[in-house]
C-alpha cells in the first residue's frame, strides 16, 4: 500500500484589503506569487508607511496536485522572502493566520534588523490549531494571511508569500459494494501489531 508524507504550497489568490503596500502593476496578491507559479512579471510588494497592512486569501488544497489521497495534515507553515536596501535599518513584519471568516488562528512577529538584501523566512511550523486539534482540509482551505509592516527606517519589500502544507497520503481505497466496505490495496505489506482478524 503506497503511502507517505509530502508537501504542497498554497499561494495568495485574492486581495481582501490593502493599505499602504504598493506593487509595480496588477493586484497585490498576483505580485506575491513566485515566478515559478506562473507570474514572470511579478514585482515586490513595498511597505510605504508605518503599520501598512494587507489581507490576502490563500489557495485551497488541490487534490489533483497531491501525491496520493490525503489522509491527514501534519502541519502548516508560513514562508516568505523579503528585501531591505541597506544595513542599519530596523523594521518588523507581523503575520496573522486567519480562518476563512477572518478570525485569528496565530500571530507571529519577525524582527528585521541590520540585514540588507534578499532573505527567505520560515515562521513557526504549526502542527495543530490553537485548540490543539489536528488541521483538517476544510480548515486549511480558505485560510487568510494578514500582514503588517512596521517601518523605523529605510524601505522594506515582500517578494513572495506562501503557506507550506505537509500532509500524509495513502493509496488505500474503501469502495462500497452495496452491502459492505472493502479495503483494497494494489501492493505492499500489511503488518497487524495486535487485534483480531476474521476472514469470511
Amino acid at each position: 500500500m503506497p503511502s507517505g508524507q509530502d508537501i504542497i504550497y498554497l499561494y495568495p489568490d485574492s486581495t481582501v484589503s490593502n493599505t499602504d503596500w504598493t506593487v509595480g502593476s496588477g493586484t497585490l496578491h498576483e505580485n506575491l506569487v513566485t515566478i515559478a507559479q506562473g507570474n514572470p512579471n511579478a514585482s515586490a510588494a513595498k511597505c510605504t508607511a508605518n503599520d501598512a497592512t494587507f489581507v490576502v486569501t490563500m489557495q485551497d488544497i488541490n487534490s489533483d496536485s497531491l501525491k496520493g489521497p490525503l489522509v491527514s495534515i501534519h502541519s502548516i507553515q508560513v514562508q516568505f522572502e523579503r528585501f531591505m536596501e541597506s544595513k542599519g535599518e530596523s523594521n518588523s513584519l507581523s503575520f496573522i493566520i486567519e480562518d476563512s471568516s477572518g478570525a485569528d488562528y496565530y500571530n507571529e512577529n519577525v524582527a528585521i534588523t541590520n540585514q540588507s538584501g534578499y532573505f527567505p523566512h520560515d515562521l513557526t511550523e504549526r502542527t495543530t490549531t490553537p485548540v490543539a486539534t489536528a488541521w483538517t482540509e476544510s480548515e486549511v482551505n480558505g485560510l487568510r494571511l494578514e500582514v503588517m509592516g512596521t517601518l523605523t527606517g529605510g524601505e522594506m519589500f515582500i517578494n513572495w508569500l506562501r503557506i507550506k502544507v505537509t500532509y500524509n497520503w495513502s493509496d488505500a481505497t474503501y469502495p462500497a459494494d452495496g452491502t459492505e466496505s472493502k479495503l483494497i490495496m494494489d501492493e505492499g505489506l500489511v503488518t497487524l501489531k495486535d487485534g483480531l482478524t476474521i476472514v469470511k
